[in-house]
């Protein structure tokens, strides 16, 4: 069988800036909550021919997603090979610090373990990526550093979810409990009052308590 080939040039111009890193603030919901889910474009053999999403996220009435501050300059985005030869996937990781152990921090546990959750973020250049699909199961695991030596006191969220491609990207928009988010706009979470990226972190407290 003669197959088409989906290779294309890609090229990168000298000088070029890449924004490495995470915005500070990520979404999640269970995907229960979800009851249309976009997709990549496929071709007629089943293969993937982009990485952007195609459509939107459609949640149940009265479903939200929720949204969780994070230390962007410690959390982590990556994506590794998954699976054997002409099964391969891709494997991708968040690696999210949130800067609490008290009792909020602790109770991220007790809804983030054993549940099946969609996460979104933003990459440094404001792409909102997404980690979790619609037909395999993400597995979410809490774990908490209180460290006097090092003065490290914090929670991390580790994410891993199969996907077919490398955390796709979407353009659609979300409902959250903070507002609505169009992200076919980079700048959508700096131009809103839901959240200010431009400001350290303890002002951004009282920026978001203040809306």
């Amino acid at each position: 069988m003669k197959c088409k080939s989906l290779h294309k040039s890609v090229g990168w111009c000298r000088g070029t800036a890449v924004v490495a890193g995470m915005r500070g603030r990520v979404f999640f919901t269970p995907k229960d909550n979800v009851v249309v889910w976009p997709q990549v474009e496929l071709d007629a053999l089943g293969r993937p021919v982009s990485s952007v999403l195609e459509g939107d996220f459609e949640l149940e009435a009265d479903q939200k997603f929720y949204y969780l501050d994070i230390l962007k300059g410690k959390s982590r985005h990556s994506s590794d090979p998954y699976g054997e030869a002409h099964s391969q996937m891709q494997l991708n990781k968040l690696t999210l610090v949130f800067p609490r152990i008290d009792e909020i921090a602790a109770d991220l546990s007790a809804y983030f373990n054993n549940t099946d959750l969609l996460w979104l973020f933003q990459d440094g250049a404001g792409n909102c990526r997404v980690v979790g699909a619609e037909n395999w199961l993400t597995v979410t695991k809490v774990s908490q550093e209180n460290n006097m030596a090092n003065n490290e006191a914090n929670t991390m969220i580790s994410v891993e979810a199969p996907d077919i491609v490398i955390s796709p990207i979407y353009k659609g928009s979300i409902d959250t409990d903070a507002g609505m988010l169009d992200f076919s706009d980079p700048q959508c979470c700096f131009a809103s009052g839901v959240w200010r990226n431009d400001l350290p972190w303890i002002n951004q407290m009282f920026w978001r308590n203040s809306i």
